[in-house]
C-alpha cells in the first residue's frame, strides 16, 4: 500500500526541506500522511477551483508549488479563501503539500533548473545566484586504523563524503584514544577498569545539512566501538547546488530583439517586461523565478557577470536602477514558476506509475491582461 506519506518522502529526497528560506513554509500544508494515496494532483497555487477538481479526478493529495499556509491562520471560517481551502481539504480527506523555496533552492532539478532549460541555458557551468550558506557540517570521529577503511568505504556507498564531481571525499590524521571501559560497558578493545591507549584514526567528511542523520547512521553502524566518539561542526560555506536563482550561457549570443522573442515562446507568457535594451548581445543569463526584483537579486546578477537578468516580477525602480548595467525582463510571477508543475511530474511519475498524476487544468493565473 503506498501512503500520503511515502510520496512526501520522495518529494523531500528530491527537494530537502532544509533548503527552504527561513521565512518559508514548505512541506506539509493539511491532512493525514497515513491515508492510502488514491490520485496526485499538481499545481501553482492551492485553490478552492483546484481543490475541487481534485475531488472530481479523484486525488486526495494536491502538491502545490505556493504555499496556502505561508502565514499562520488566527481561525478556521469562510472569511478568506485561505480558510475555505484549508476546511475544504479537511472535509474531503485531501493532503495540500507545498514544494517551495525548497525546490527553488534546488538548482539541479528545482524550478529555476527548469525555467533555465525552458529559456535554453547550457547544461554545463550552471550554478546558483545566490547559494546558501551555513548549510554544512564536518563529521569527524575517531576509530582504530584496522576499521578506517571500512568506515570510508561505508560513507561512500552512503553517498556521503561528496564535494562537487569528486566522491569518496574525506580526511585523516593519527593519534592516540585513551578510555577506560567501565563495569557495565562492553569493549570492542581493552579491560574493564583498565586504561586503554589505542592507535586510531580521526576521520573527516563534509555533510550536507540534509545528509547529516543519514552520515551519523553509518557512522555508528561501521564504527566497532560500543560507544563512538564523534563531532559535529558547523560549517559556513556555499552550497554548490542549492541557492536562490541560477547564472548560465545560451549556446550561443542572441540579439536582444531575437532574445525578447524567444522569451515569448515560454508557455504561459502572455507579455514581457524590460528596461532599457542593451546594444551588445546577450550571451550570459542570470534568473529567478517568482518575486525575484529586489535590490538584492539585482546586486547579486550584477556580480555574476550577466548580461541579462530575467524573473517574475520587480518594482519600478528596479528598471531604472539597472540602467547601464544589466538588462531586466520580467514576464510574470506565476508565468515563471508554470514549469514547477512539469518539475513536480518528473519528479515522481517513475516510481508512482500506477497512480494517475494530474496537471490541474484549474490551476490559472489570478492576474488577468487586458
Amino acid at each position: 500500500m503506498v501512503t500520503i506519506g511515502d510520496v512526501i518522502s520522495t518529494i523531500e529526497e528530491c527537494f530537502p526541506l532544509s533548503y527552504q528560506e527561513s521565512y518559508d513554509n514548505s512541506g506539509l500544508q493539511v491532512g493525514d500522511v497515513t491515508q492510502p494515496l488514491r490520485g496526485i494532483m499538481l499545481s501553482v497555487e492551492t485553490t478552492e477551483a483546484v481543490l475541487e477538481e481534485c475531488v472530481m479526478r479523484g486525488c486526495n493529495l494536491l502538491v502545490s508549488h505556493h504555499p496556502i499556509l505561508f502565514r499562520g491562520l488566527k481561525r478556521l471560517s469562510t472569511a478568506t479563501y485561505q480558510e475555505r481551502c484549508v476546511a475544504f481539504a479537511l472535509r474531503n480527506n485531501i493532503a495540500i503539500y507545498a514544494c517551495h523555496t525548497s525546490a527553488d533552492n534546488e538548482t539541479t532539478q528545482g524550478v529555476n533548473h527548469y525555467l533555465a532549460n525552458l529559456i535554453g541555458l547550457e547544461a554545463s557551468g550552471r550554478r546558483p545566484m545566490m547559494p546558501q550558506r551555513g548549510r554544512f557540517y564536518k563529521l569527524q570521529t575517531f576509530i582504530p586504523h584496522s576499521h578506517a577503511d571500512a568506515l570510508r568505504s561505508a560513507y561512500e556507498e552512503a553517498g556521503i563524503g561528496s564535494l562537487g564531481g569528486y566522491t569518496g571525499c574525506s580526511y585523516s590524521c593519527s593519534g592516540v584514544g585513551r578510555f577506560r571501559p567501565g563495569a557495565e560497558t562492553h569493549p570492542t578493545i581493552g579491560t574493564h577498569g583498565a586504561l586503554e591507549a589505542v592507535e586510531e584514526e580521526m576521520v573527516s567528511v563534509l555533510v550536507p545539512e540534509e545528509r547529516l542523520s543519514q552520515a551519523l547512521a553509518t557512522l555508528r553502524a561501521a564504527h566497532p566501538y560500543e560507544v563512538p566518539a564523534y563531532e559535529v561542526i558547523p560549517i559556513m560555506m556555499d552550497h554548490p547546488t542549492s541557492g536562490l536563482g541560477v547564472v548560465g550561457t545560451l549556446p550561443s549570443e542572441m540579439a536582444p530583439q531575437a532574445f525578447l522573442e524567444h522569451l515569448a515562446q515560454i508557455p504561459g507568457v502572455e507579455r514581457i517586461a524590460y528596461s532599457n535594451q542593451p546594444t551588445q548581445p546577450i550571451r550570459r543569463v542570470a534568473l529567478c523565478g517568482g518575486s525575484g526584483g529586489g535590490h538584492e537579486f539585482i546586486r547579486e546578477a550584477i556580480r555574476s557577470g550577466a548580461d541579462v537578468y530575467i524573473t517574475g516580477e520587480a518594482k519600478y525602480n528596479d528598471y531604472l536602477d539597472v540602467q547601464g548595467r544589466l538588462w531586466l525582463i520580467t514576464f510574470g510571477h506565476f508565468e515563471s514558476e508554470l514549469c514547477a508543475r512539469t518539475m513536480l511530474y518528473d519528479a515522481l511519475s517513475d516510481k508512482y506509475r500506477n497512480f494517475v498524476i494530474h496537471t490541474s487544468d484549474a490551476d490559472t493565473n489570478p492576474i488577468h491582461y487586458f
